[in-house]
């Protein structure tokens, strides 16, 4: 019985090309219903206040395996979300006023970080609870609960912890018999942060954030005339993406110069005064024939 002969290169090529065709169809449908779901979750987040979880949403349907219409409307929804998308600066102080980094911090129970760095956190808009716990000293803890409103940028939240002083360095009496002040052998402490520093950061965040809705609206306005009318578009829609693209490109320019200073202005603050030595008095006795000279003699 003769033996089968086994299928030709070219037979299995073909075959292998009509599979993927057959494929094809199946996989760029399976994106659409992608694209689709992404931007119904991003409009229902959106409606129940979770903004941030509608961005991650968002991000999904602009891409550009999308199609134009959804990736256009994903566009203009993420620009409206970013911009009621509201922020806040976590801070802490002792009860002399002075500010405290070394804080753990959870906000819904949720831990968010164990030190403060004066940076601009998203949150979404509503009630939060906010609880501050020192590192440091144990037991010592804060509680915030705040209305954080849709569209606040940079909304400080600031508590006081219960941190006990430093114990007091005991004045000695030398061999001279001069009474020795408390001595601060930690070096000058910097003053808290300017108060350019925060409207120099909420500018950055701003602009960073124009330049983000921006660059992803001019792509897909792009994508949209490359799809459509390539070579023959009308010229104001040419116009109009070119001004989109500078638009993006000067407010990133914006965000980054001001995000610069604000660092320059915050590292280079002056260090905070010092209060000045207390008196010091001593007792001085010169020895004379017959007698002696006794006085007081001190520095102030």
């Amino acid at each position: 019985m003769p033996r089968a002969r086994p299928p030709s290169l070219i037979v299995t090529a073909s075959l292998a090309w009509l599979a993927w065709m057959a494929a094809a169809p199946c996989a760029r449908a399976d994106d659409k219903q992608a694209c689709i779901a992404a931007s119904e979750d991003a409009q229902q987040l959106r409606i129940d206040g979770k903004l941030r979880a509608a961005q991650t949403r968002l991000l999904a349907c602009a891409s550009a395996a999308c199609p134009a219409i959804v990736r256009q409307d994903c566009a203009q929804w993420m620009s409206e979300v970013v911009a009621a998308t509201p922020s806040i600066v976590l801070g802490a102080r002792d009860a002399q006023g002075r500010d405290v980094l070394a804080v753990r911090v959870s906000v819904d129970g949720v831990p968010v970080g164990d030190r403060l760095d004066g940076r601009p956190m998203p949150v979404d808009p509503g009630v939060h609870l906010f609880r501050f716990e020192s590192t440091t000293v144990p037991g010592v803890a804060a509680d915030a609960q705040v209305l954080v409103r849709a569209g606040e940028k940079n909304r400080e939240i600031t508590v006081t912890l219960a941190i006990p002083p430093a114990p007091a360095i005991a004045a000695t009496v030398g061999a001279s018999g001069d009474a020795g002040a408390p001595r601060d052998t930690a070096g000058a402490a910097r003053s808290g942060v300017p108060a350019l520093t925060w409207v120099l950061g909420g500018v950055a965040l701003a602009s960073l954030g124009t330049a983000l809705a921006f660059d992803v609206a001019q792509a897909l306005d792009y994508n949209h005339l490359h799809d459509t009318c390539a070579g023959h578009c009308p010229p104001d829609q040419v116009d109009h993406v070119a001004t989109e693209r500078w638009i993006a490109a000067g407010a990133a320019g914006l965000g980054a110069v001001s995000l610069g200073i604000a660092a320059y202005v915050y590292f280079t603050r002056p260090a905070a005064a010092r209060p000045p030595p207390p008196p010091r008095l001593g007792l001085a006795f010169d020895p004379l024939p017959g007698g002696g000279v006794a006085g007081v003699a001190g520095s102030f």
